[in-house]
């Protein structure tokens, strides 16, 4: 449910607060007032579009900022783990905002802290349905017809159509895995004897980044190990002293007789101590190192490695960087490809039908899910028809034929269904597709009454919220009161806000909040007020019937609205079945 929304420089609204509460609130105003403007920022704060456009005149931002209260199924869906995981406390509700600036660039945030754009559209999907007058146009989509269909499903079906997209998934890989492996076995039947003596050309030298740079390595000792050997003959000297009897020490030497001197003057300053440690540690170190020393002349004794073993190595390397792509990362790569062509090719049929099998394997399980699908969406079709048969008579067109057809088509990741909705003018007439036969007032009705019968329901992770942006339009009289008692049972089960322009609605609202645009020398503003008392909403109606405030009629009208009388409709209400 929304508790909140604040708007902030967004067009021509500077500031405005928005508290709908539960229930029905209507959302009236003048023709160009801007109410459409509320939708655009709910739109935002749900990951909408955002434009430079958006930002009010002088302003360098655009700010909109939105409170809800999800029920607990939203925190545990997956698709919003992202803000549960922000969620400062176990009951802090929701707070979303969405900042527009004057470059087109937004930033979306959770808490006050950045989020991705994509986490305020899953929270939308689950927290907020949208119908406006453009859903008449969408109606004429097959796409959307099926969809419509699928939202009048409960757990039950919602878990067919998950089960189903990812079978079609696993389907278009071993799909796509098949015809790889049919390409593959084709070209290496081409190309068998070359991959085969390409593959031997590197078999032969098994190569590798390490063993290269080890025969680098390798090549630049053997080439200086005159210099090498001389180098470790000196640093031996030096550590260890020369021999000749000339008296001069080595370094290890010089380091014992440091130690020895330091352990004398510890008996006159016992602090030196730790410092002989250091100097007895010194001189262990050198000792090691005079080890490895002598060890390594010992190995270079014999004189160098033979480097023409070195060089072949290396200059077969090169061959095969010449050969297979430039550099020892492109070889290995060739190497492993070629590996799996000749496996393919030793084993071309083989390959072929294991691919085959589980592509058809992957086809059937797709196939038997889009069965279970398709009789799902018969029922539901039966149901839905049914429902909406009943909504459209108390609409005005008691005598129209309601039907949902569900035919075969291709399979896809929603199944192998196409659904169709059809109407026909009167019983006895055969129905057609509403695109072709509804015209733009019939459609709406159409649509209104597919949005309550798919949304009245309990399902645990129903939408909390609708807002219907001028759904009403082009509807008047009678049928205008129907449409208010149905935006009113709707508010039984959920937070319904309505843009609305018909008085028969905005008195059966819980709230409402009237958008007013004015000139206030500094430019058009537009301004949100919540109106407070009977008397306020009654001269609102009386606005909207075309009257004003004196009209003594139109106000006795206006109260017979709010007082659910004189509404010349049905007051029967629709029982759903789900």
């Amino acid at each position: 449910m929304i508790v909140r929304v604040a708007i902030e420089n967004l067009v021509i609204v500077e500031r405005a607060e928005f508290e709908p509460g539960p229930g029905l609130t209507a959302i009236t105003g003048e023709t160009g007032a801007g109410k459409t403007l509320l939708a655009t920022a709910i739109a935002l704060l749900f990951g909408g579009d955002a434009n430079a456009g958006q930002v009010g005149p002088g302003a360098s931002q655009a700010w909109v900022e939105g409170e809800f209260e999800p029920d607990e199924a939203f925190w545990t869906h997956p698709d919003v783990a992202t803000l549960a995981d922000l969620r400062p406390e176990v009951d802090a509700p929701l707070v979303l905002a969405r900042r527009v600036d004057a470059n087109g660039r937004s930033r979306a945030m959770a808490w006050g802290r950045t989020v991705a754009k994509g986490d305020l559209e899953a929270a939308g999907r689950l927290l907020v349905a949208t119908a406006g007058q453009h859903v008449q146009v969408r109606l004429r989509s097959s796409e959307v017809q099926r969809a419509t269909l699928d939202s009048a499903g409960g757990a039950d079906h919602r878990e067919l159509l998950a089960s189903m997209a990812a079978a079609h998934e696993t389907y278009c890989i071993a799909r796509d895995a098949f015809d790889r492996v049919r390409e593959q076995a084709e070209e290496v039947q081409r190309r068998g004897d070359q991959l085969r003596d390409d593959l031997a050309r590197i078999d032969t030298v098994e190569p590798s980044e390490e063993d290269e740079r080890e025969l680098r390595a390798a090549r630049d000792r053997a080439r200086h190990h005159a210099a090498i050997v001389d180098a470790l003959a000196r640093t031996d000297a030096i550590l260890g002293g020369e021999s000749g009897g000339d008296g001069v020490s080595g370094a290890i030497d010089l380091a014992g007789r440091a130690y020895a001197e330091l352990q004398a003057a510890i008996e006159l300053d016992p602090t030196l101590d730790e410092l002989a440690g250091i100097v007895l540690g010194a001189q262990e170190a050198l000792s090691d190192a005079a080890a490895q020393v002598a060890s390594r002349l010992g190995d270079l004794a014999d004189g160098p490695v033979a480097i023409d073993e070195i060089e072949d190595r290396l200059a077969a390397y090169d061959e095969l960087k010449r050969y297979f792509g430039g550099t020892i990362q492109s070889v290995l790569a060739v190497w492993e490809q070629l590996r799996e062509q000749v496996e393919v090719l030793d084993d071309s049929t083989g390959a072929l039908q294991r691919a085959e099998q589980q592509r058809d394997a992957a086809l059937a399980a797709a196939t038997k899910i889009a069965e279970r699908l398709t009789t799902s969406r018969r029922a539901l079709s039966d149901r839905l028809a049914a429902n909406v048969h009943e909504l459209l008579a108390e609409l005005g067109m008691a005598g129209s034929v309601f039907r949902v057809a569900v035919g075969e088509a291709s399979l896809t990741a929603t199944g192998a269904d196409r659904v169709d909705l059809l109407l026909a003018p009167a019983e006895g007439i055969q129905p057609r597709p509403v695109a072709k036969v509804a015209s733009g007032g019939e459609l709406s009705r159409i649509a209104l009454a597919l949005l309550v019968a798919t949304m009245s329901g309990d399902d645990e992770f129903r939408v909390g919220t609708i807002l219907f942006d001028e759904i009403d339009a082009g509807i008047g009289g009678h049928t205008a009161h129907a449409v208010a008692s149905m935006l009113r049972r709707l508010a039984d089960h959920r937070q319904v806000l309505c843009i609305t322009h018909l008085p028969q609605v905005a008195a059966r609202a819980d709230a409402h909040v009237v958008i007013e645009k004015s000139d206030a020398g500094v430019g058009v503003r537009t301004t949100l007020t919540a109106l407070a008392g009977e008397r306020e909403v009654e001269d609102e109606i009386v606005r909207m019937l075309g009257a004003n405030e004196n009209d003594d009629a139109a106000r006795e009208h206006a109260r017979q609205l709010r007082a659910g009388t004189g509404t010349g409709a049905s007051a029967s209400a629709t029982k759903f079945v789900r």
